[in-house]
């Protein structure tokens, strides 16, 4: 599938160290692989409020928020479980 990610996105990638860019990028190439990879649906959580809005819980403290099209993944924006916890919302 083709990798769409959004301005913010982009932003937030500039701003962290190569390691963590690095595991950002791997976590985006499993996204790509989506219909293939059973551990990224696994991790991945539909968000109720938003109809077509995902959240991938990675193996750290980073949340993916994307979402899905026929041929597409668009990540919307990149937070921590920290950070989302501290607005007040779920992240688990």
């Amino acid at each position: 599938m083709k990798l769409v990610t959004q301005r913010a996105v982009d932003m937030a990638l500039r701003t962290m160290s190569d390691a963590e860019r690095k595991k950002v990028l791997g976590w985006f190439d499993q996204l790509k692989n989506w219909r293939n990879d059973p551990k990224v649906r696994k991790n991945s959580f539909k968000l109720e409020a938003f109809e077509d809005l995902y959240m991938l819980k990675t193996r750290g403290e980073l949340r993916i928020f994307f979402r899905l099209g026929a041929d597409e993944v668009t990540i919307i924006d990149l937070a921590s479980r920290s950070t989302i916890l501290a607005a007040g919302g779920k992240s688990e």
